[in-house]
């Protein structure tokens, strides 16, 4: 058998936990442990690894706030994710304790059953997802230290480690809650933007704007994570270098710890160079990453700035460079610093100073020795060069020089997903769209929407529904709007048998995340329009109206 998570419930009534028991009761492979005594649950989460802990905040010894400030303080529980959970504390200043006490999460009683297995179905996927990355990486590095250091095995062992500490970096396997989320703010953008038509001049209005520009934010971090997580190969393409560092750093942000400070400065012009934009991301992660490693104890500063240099004064430094304009990215942390006999190791395989404060035997039970080696590679084969500047006690320099390309940005990578309030098209005759989605909220968002551009809506929660009302009367419909991901029949399947009955019929099909069908390949499946979730309403009306046949 293997890994099963483990969930702790601490309320002072046992009535209490026997209701939250019930609620998780649909939750698959995972063992609920409980107890009604805020210090005794101490103990407990001391002496096991729990995937999500839920607590009461009123109960003998110690409340739930305490018990939640001491788990925060301990390295062994500090990023064990809690849940509030309460009746009698439901004030907002109490909310804001839970949430400052280091909650991720604060749900009032009498709770949704459905809302709170789903909250805990995603902690334990990860805490699942994670031990089992954990288990693998354990076995991997044991079998590099096993085989014979050929340059095929090495070869296949760097591909299977890659794509090992990329999902580290990650934290977990970001593919399988990228749809959930997407689908959380689309109906948050959704609705907000609906909303807005009922606003009027006073305070709510900014509330109202804060919460769209939070989830675009947000939106924006799943973007990165898929193009970090995405494991297929890229070419080539002109990028612009800040906005993949300023991408990037969006994405480190996330992973520092309090007491370490970025600070950017970027006086190049936007130039391009050619790249491959996510093993730019790995890179700069990477790099930054390491800083975070050398700061994390003490804290300090890590500084990131991109400027132009001429290669004619600091060439010797930079062997097997041209002489022109390069663009240098410099990443410079105030941590410990490395010695001159490690700086010569640096981005030499297998060596690695992690656990070891930089000892000669360059051996880790934490690290691989491999990410400096294909940062190495990476630039190398960005027809660029890495250089490094250490002094121990006083930080470490990383500069990253990439050859700046003089042709233009294709037009289609200069468009945001910018998403502005939509306003009404005009048509010259009804269009009756059918809607597949099998999220509730979505589905109803859908219909509002589309019906506020004065067109008709018929919705079906899931693609078996969908296709019996087509075939009722498959003259009466003007376009098909589906999710892919869906029980009983996906996206793909809904469209590939509407195709069979009506080849003309335009459909458009959405998703948060697929490995099927991507923005590369809907076309070879019959989908006249694909987009990600969150989905940009005004877009995809602009491409009914272009169609011209309504």
């Amino acid at each position: 058998m293997g890994y099963i998570p483990k969930i702790l419930i601490v309320d002072d009534s046992s009535l209490n936990i026997e209701q939250v028991e019930s609620a998780l009761d649909g939750i698959e492979e995972v063992e609920l442990m409980s107890n009604t005594n805020g210090k005794e649950a101490l103990e407990m989460v001391l002496a096991h690894h729990f995937a999500v802990a839920i607590l009461d905040v009123q109960m003998p010894e110690m409340n739930g706030f305490e018990l939640a400030e001491r788990l925060r303080n301990i390295e062994q529980t500090r990023h064990l994710p809690i849940i509030f959970l309460s009746a009698v504390y439901s004030t907002v200043d109490y909310i804001f304790q839970g949430y400052e006490s280091g909650a991720v999460d604060y749900l009032i009683k009498p709770f949704n059953p459905i809302i709170l297995r789903n909250k805990i179905q995603v902690f334990v996927d990860l805490d699942r997802q994670k031990t089992e990355l954990e288990i693998s990486n354990k076995k991997l590095k044991n079998e590099i230290v096993e085989r014979e250091q050929s340059e095929e095995k090495r070869a296949q062992l760097e591909t299977q480690l890659r794509h090992s500490q990329k999902m580290k970096a990650l934290g977990t396997l970001t593919g399988g809650i990228a749809h959930d989320f997407n689908n959380i703010l689309f109906s948050i953008l959704g609705f907000s933007e609906m909303l807005s038509d009922y606003r009027q001049e006073t305070e709510a209005e900014g509330y109202l704007q804060n919460i769209v520009k939070s989830a675009k934010r947000a939106q924006n971090v799943v973007k990165q994570l898929l193009t970090f997580a995405n494991s297929k190969s890229y070419s080539f393409v002109p990028v612009k270098l800040v906005n993949t560092i300023q991408q990037s750093l969006e994405m480190v942000r996330i992973s520092l710890p309090a007491n370490i400070e970025i600070h950017q400065n970027f006086s190049s012009q936007p130039s391009l160079v050619m790249a491959k934009e996510p093993e730019i991301y790995q890179t700069i992660v990477n790099i930054c990453l390491n800083a975070k490693e050398a700061m994390e104890e003490f804290g300090g500063r890590l500084e990131v700035s991109l400027d132009t240099v001429e290669l004619e004064g600091i060439k010797p430094i930079v062997p097997n460079l041209g002489l022109s304009p390069h663009l240098r990215l410099r990443i410079r942390d105030t941590g410990r610093g490395m010695s001159p006999e490690t700086q010569e190791r640096i981005f030499d395989p297998f060596f690695t100073t992690k656990g070891l404060g930089g000892t000669e035997k360059g051996v880790s039970k934490e690290g691989t020795g491999l990410g400096l080696y294909m940062v190495y590679n990476i630039m190398r084969n960005h027809q660029g060069a890495i250089t490094v500047e250490s002094e121990i006690g006083k930080g470490t320099t990383f500069d990253l020089y990439f050859p700046i390309f003089d042709g233009e940005l294709p037009e289609a990578n200069e468009k945001t997903a910018d998403t502005a309030p939509s306003q009404k098209l005009g048509t010259s005759k009804k269009c009756h769209f059918l809607v597949a989605e099998d999220e509730p909220i979505l589905l109803k968002m859908y219909g509002k929407m589309i019906e506020r551009q004065g067109f008709t809506a018929t919705l079906c929660q899931n693609g078996k529904e969908a296709f019996e009302i087509f075939c009722d009367n498959p003259d009466q419909f003007n376009l098909i709007l589906t999710d892919q991901e869906m029980p009983k029949m996906t996206g793909i399947q809904l469209s590939q048998e509407i195709l069979k009955i009506r080849p003309d019929i335009p459909i458009f099909l959405a998703t948060g995340y697929s490995s099927l069908v991507a923005e590369e390949n809907y076309k070879s499946f019959g989908i006249r329009a694909f987009f990600m979730k969150p989905v940009d309403m005004n877009g995809l009306l602009e491409k009914v109206q272009a169609m011209g046949r309504f």
